[in-house]
């Protein structure tokens, strides 16, 4: 897998120190299961994918404050752009879902949102780990467009 292709549409280099996690993000937990029942170690995205929705909320709202005015303004904004449609949208316009490591069946599914949501917020909790918060918030504003 070429990892500096996968970078370059997410619009953001992982340390060398961490580069597994890009390829953990990419990795279906079904797929990491049928890696370990032919003897290879493989990890998967859902613990990634865990701590990407919560933080994926936070620089949302972080990054949504400024143009709203009340409390409702800004949950009627976030509700949006936490949806899940939304995180498939953009995961889908990042040009991932040719990279993400999935079994024969996830690839035959025609309703693949569930995946791309998931590969989606799994990048975002790896981007953190790799970053921190500030990198992380750049990287979502750049998706988004919020400057």
């Amino acid at each position: 897998m070429d990892i500096t292709k996968i970078e370059e549409k997410i619009g953001y280099t992982f340390s060398d120190k961490n580069k597994n996690l890009l390829l953990r993000a990419l990795t279906r937990k079904a797929f990491a299961k049928e890696q370990q029942d032919k003897n290879q170690d493989c990890e998967h995205q859902e613990v990634l994918s865990t701590l990407g929705d919560a933080v994926w909320e936070l620089v949302l709202s972080d990054l949504l404050i400024p143009g709203c005015k009340t409390s409702d303004d800004l949950t009627t904004k976030r509700k949006e752009l936490v949806g899940h449609p939304a995180q498939a949208e953009i995961a889908q316009n990042l040009g991932i879902e040719q990279f993400i490591k999935m079994t024969n069946g996830e690839k035959k599914d025609e309703n693949k949102e569930s995946i791309l949501e998931a590969t989606f917020e799994a990048l975002i909790g790896a981007i953190f780990i790799d970053a921190g918060y500030d990198e992380t918030k750049k990287v979502v504003n750049k998706w988004f467009h919020f400057a």
